[in-house]
């Protein structure tokens, strides 16, 4: 009986690992200048989003939206990318602690 719960825990424990090593390749895959759809596309839904709000959010993400998605364990930051508000368009890339710095041109 302790051997199936075993092999229980190992296969949650692998299938749940799996998603953060996608969104970390995903990541990989991100340009500058790419639009919100798009990025929503290659990435999925964001584990977490922060926007600017005046007086509580810092000034750097003023007219920015910053979008968060989980990394695995081993890796020190999560992947965050984010968006300007008036143009829909990626600003800044980080995918845990690579920054991508390349434009591409929309597909």
């Amino acid at each position: 009986m302790s051997r199936r719960v075993a092999v229980f825990v190992f296969l949650i424990t692998v299938s749940c690992s799996k998603k953060p090593a996608q969104n970390y390749r995903n990541c990989l895959n991100l340009r500058i200048g790419i639009s919100r759809d798009h990025l929503f596309r290659i990435m999925g839904s964001p584990d977490n989003t922060l926007s600017h709000i005046e007086g509580t959010s810092t000034p750097h993400l003023k007219g920015r939206t910053v979008y968060e998605w989980k990394t695995p364990v081993a890796m020190s930051a999560p992947n965050v990318v984010s968006v300007d508000e008036v143009s829909g368009k990626v600003i800044s890339i980080r995918c845990a602690d690579i920054a991508i710095n390349s434009a591409a041109n929309e597909p």
